[in-house]
């Protein structure tokens, strides 16, 4: 803790002596759950009552202050934001970054970004109980956003509501040796594919009609040799409609190319991000690797937000999103094609405001088709759920309380594992249980607390 007081106050001191327009906002958020039941699993073990700080799929504590400062002349200016989440150690939160605008239409950033240009509409809404990790991507979907560390962007504005931006991501520390152990998930690539692992986006405002946005996703070509993630360059392009008062319409969808020969891990225990053994040929316990086509299931996605004032004495907000994957398939050098079953993934979330108070439900429902080979089933699909209700009591400025009721469950395996790598878009991640079963329902009060200053 005395770390992050020490740095706070240097940054606060130095900034200020250099920086003549310089902010510092901050917030704490904390979840206590008075209670959680986990019913019994399918080995007989008693059901779970819990009780304790944090919640399912999110940190339980986190302080952040975020830093932001520029030059008087708009030239050049810095980010910086610091969380705290317990222990002694202080992290770098989603923005460390440096920036320099030679031009008034070109702007440079290097550090640890993420950046909202492609995608800053209001329809994207982050669930507040987040249960059971079913909404895990939702800020990726309809369209991905520039998201890694040791990144460059370049922001080119030519003319009026009119962008453009190339994103290099994931950037070789020159300190590393050959062999360093700590290269950030680069693999072992020669610094001549650096550039295949580009972001390049365009973007353009209509006024009065919508927002349009296309981009091409690179991937470095041996990444999937050396981790459990299976990814591919894909095209996106998404249209946000806007023509109707208070009204947003996003429509998106992603083209994934093939990939002849990859190395992809499988295992035996489907480990997250991983492609089961038994949906391939044979194989024993632990992990292998087999070489073969891949085909990423392509993806079309559709968010609403609709807001309706003068609803009574207040305020209700209509906000939903559906997500579809289909025609992914993987087929092993002369074998016959396994064909992964479509994903479909739907969520609704109403809420209603009247003062100081929000009212809001949040429900997700994921269905996930069987894969099939030589047309039997070798990977049984699943459906899950999750459902969520919520209060929230604003307490003076930037103050609020929140208590809730959570629930989740499912049968079979639908669910991407928490904690992959979502901006890579997994192709093949599923849920940790070998064979599809049921998952078991988890109850839940979560109580947060939030402060924004």
């Amino acid at each position: 803790m005395k770390k992050f007081t020490l740095f706070a106050a240097v940054c606060i001191v130095v900034s200020g002596t250099v920086f003549a327009d310089l902010s510092v906002r901050g917030s704490v958020i904390a979840f206590w759950n008075p209670y959680q039941y986990v019913e019994p699993g399918q080995d007989g073990k008693e059901a779970l009552r819990i009780t304790g700080l944090g919640r399912s799929g999110g940190s339980s504590f986190e302080a952040l202050l975020d830093f932001a400062g520029q030059l008087e002349n708009r030239k050049a200016g810095f980010r910086a934001q610091l969380s705290y989440q317990g222990g002694t150690t202080l992290a770098s939160h989603e923005n460390i970054l440096a920036w320099i605008r030679p031009f008034d239409w070109m702007r440079l950033d290097v550090g640890k970004m993420k950046v909202d240009e492609m995608y800053k509409l209001p329809v994207w809404f982050f669930p507040t109980l987040d249960t059971f990790m079913l909404t895990a991507g939702r800020d990726k979907d309809i369209f991905s956003n520039y998201e890694a560390n040791n990144s460059i962007l370049l922001r080119l504005t030519p003319v009026k509501n009119l962008f453009f931006g190339a994103f290099l991501y994931n950037q070789a520390l020159l300190n590393q040796g050959e062999n360093a152990a700590a290269r950030p998930f680069i693999g072992g690539e020669d610094g001549e594919n650096a550039f295949k692992r580009i972001q390049i986006t365009a973007a353009y405002t209509i006024p009065g009609i919508g927002f349009a946005r296309a981009q091409y996703y690179g991937v470095n070509p041996d990444i999937n040799t050396v981790t459990h993630l299976v990814t591919a360059p894909r095209f996106e392009a998404a249209f946000a409609f806007t023509a109707v008062p208070n009204l947003i319409i996003d429509l998106g969808g992603k083209y994934f190319f093939r990939l002849e020969d990859p190395m992809v891990p499988v295992s035996r225990n489907n480990g997250s991000g991983t492609i089961p053994i038994k949906a391939l040929s044979g194989g024993s316990a632990g992990t292998v690797e087999k070489r073969g086509t891949f085909q990423a299931p392509q993806q079309v996605s559709v968010g609403v937000r609709y807001e309706m004032k003068n609803i009574g004495p207040g305020t209700l907000l209509l906000q939903g999103r559906a997500d579809t994957k289909f025609w992914g398939y993987y087929q092993e050098p002369g074998k016959n094609i396994t064909r992964l079953g479509p994903e479909i993934k739907a969520s609704l979330w109403p809420s209603y405001r009247i003062d100081s108070y929000t009212f809001q439900l949040e429900t997700t429902m994921v269905y996930a088709g069987d894969w099939t080979k030589y047309g039997k089933t070798v990977y049984q699909g699943g459906f899950g759920y999750s459902f969520g209700a919520f209060a929230q009591k604003n307490v003076g400025s930037g103050c609020s309380i929140l208590v809730g009721l959570a629930c989740s469950g499912g049968e079979g395996i639908v669910l991407p594992a928490a904690g992959t790598g979502t901006a890579h878009n997994e192709l093949a991640g599923l849920s940790t249980a070998d064979e599809a079963g049921k998952l078991p329902a988890v109850f839940s009060v979560p109580i947060r607390f939030s402060v924004y200053f």
